[in-house]
């Protein structure tokens, strides 16, 4: 299910920089800064300004540990959901503002600024909330300012005004130093539209626009996996296959050419996964460029199949990339080498963990003959654990059974289990 709308929360020590931020200078796009703005739990800026206002707040903490003094609530649509060039979105906007503030930070002030002077003009608001509730003096709770909390009273609020964008692409994740460097070569590019090519200055080298950019030089015309790791490993640029549990299956792409930085190197790591780019970069879209390049069957030469894997293969129309064993790292790389494990084939497992003394106990003599019967059928080592374990409750049922068996042959109990006694500490006695 697609979240409803964008949101981000982010702290700030000074509500000054907050109310500059929104307040003055203009707009990314050249343009107005600001559509809208209004204060809920605030006075009009014609009766006080904002910053009269925020700095009288500011005296009434309780908390001196509290040292943010604002907290900047940002909610954006795409142009589906609310159109940025028409005056009822920005009411509708406006709407949705007032009624997060009363559901998730009723008792806080905040300011609200509705803009679209974003890089891809869409309709957003920065709502910048006063970490001082106007009654107890406290500031935010730890789960407001989580922002699963905001996301989740931002969707209950859209619901009611709003219809989610249907599309299930996923967008590039962009921190607000990533932002603002894109923002500055937009604007040299602007001005260099008037200038001489002698007088143009040049572009900051951003290296992640230089990844997307051989990444998708990469993906033109590949067949396979190897194709595409090995066009990556010409352009400068390594690939490895990686899986979490939250984020699934996905790239990591590592910068291996330095050369765009001109010799002064960040000292920073230089990959990122193919999520956070978009979904242009992701397994699916280079799933759709070999399905494109190869008349819609996937067929990964860089894979060895194994026996149990030809098998499922006949009926497959298409392979996902396999889920290769991961290293310490957690991350694979896509090479012949690395062993590839399918979740049916044989692969070893580690030892049973042993039980304590407390819970340990004897074999009586009957289960000991059938178990030494039995032995041929004990679960193998080499079995995935899934099958280790149903491997062991089978021979414990065949166990239950004989000692059944042998009961109602026998007029006295069998001991299959006897708990061992308590060893006492002499230091104690």
């Amino acid at each position: 299910m697609r979240k409803l709308a964008y949101s981000r929360i982010s702290h700030n020590h000074s509500y000054k920089k907050s109310l500059d931020y929104v307040l003055k200078g203009p707009g990314h796009d050249g343009g107005e800064r600001n559509l809208m703005v209004f204060g809920i739990g605030l006075k009009d800026e014609s009766v006080e300004s904002y910053y009269d206002q925020f700095e009288s707040l500011m005296k009434r903490k309780t908390n001196a540990k509290n040292l943010n003094e604002t907290r900047t609530a940002i909610v954006s649509f795409s142009t589906t959901e609310l159109d940025p060039d028409d005056q009822i979105s920005q009411y509708i906007a406006a709407q949705i503002a007032i009624d997060i503030s009363r559901r998730g930070y009723d008792g806080f002030p905040c300011l609200v600024a509705i803009q679209n002077d974003n890089l891809g003009h869409k309709l957003h608001m920065h709502m910048i909330y006063a970490n001082v509730h106007c009654e107890t003096g406290k500031g935010f709770t730890d789960l407001q300012t989580r922002h699963n909390y905001l996301r989740c009273v931002t969707d209950e609020v859209c619901k009611k005004y709003i219809t989610p964008d249907a599309g299930n692409k996923t967008h590039e994740r962009r921190n607000q130093n990533y932002r603002g460097m894109l923002e500055r070569n937009e604007k040299i590019k602007r001005q260099n539209e008037t200038l001489p090519p002698e007088q143009q200055k040049p572009l900051k080298y951003i290296w992640r626009e230089d990844v997307k950019e051989r990444v998708l030089k990469a993906m033109q015309g590949i067949k396979s996996y190897k194709d595409f790791s090995d066009n990556l490993k010409r352009n400068g640029v390594r690939v490895e296959f990686c899986e979490t549990r939250t984020e699934g299956q996905f790239f990591r792409y590592i910068l291996e050419d330095t050369s765009g930085f001109n010799g002064n190197i960040p000292n920073i790591n230089l990959h990122v996964r193919s999520y956070r780019l978009g979904h242009e970069y992701n397994i699916g879209a280079v799933d759709a460029e070999i399905e494109k390049n190869n008349s819609g069957i996937i067929m990964p030469d860089a894979i060895e199949p194994t026996s149990s894997q030809s098998s499922r293969q006949e009926t497959q129309e298409s392979v996902m990339p396999p889920a290769q064993i991961r290293d310490e790292t957690g991350s694979t790389s896509l090479s012949t080498s690395s062993p590839i494990y399918h979740g049916d084939e044989d692969v070893e497992s580690p030892r049973p963990r042993r039980h304590s003394h407390k819970t340990r106990g004897k074999v009586g003599t009957p289960v000991q003959e059938k178990s030494a019967q039995v032995t041929s059928s004990s679960p193998k080592r080499n079995l995935p654990r899934r099958e280790q374990h149903d491997e062991i409750i089978r021979m414990v049922n065949i166990l239950n059974e004989d000692a059944e068996n042998l009961q109602k042959e026998s007029s006295e109990d069998i001991i299959l289990f006897e708990a061992r006694p308590k060893k006492r500490n002499p230091r104690r006695s």
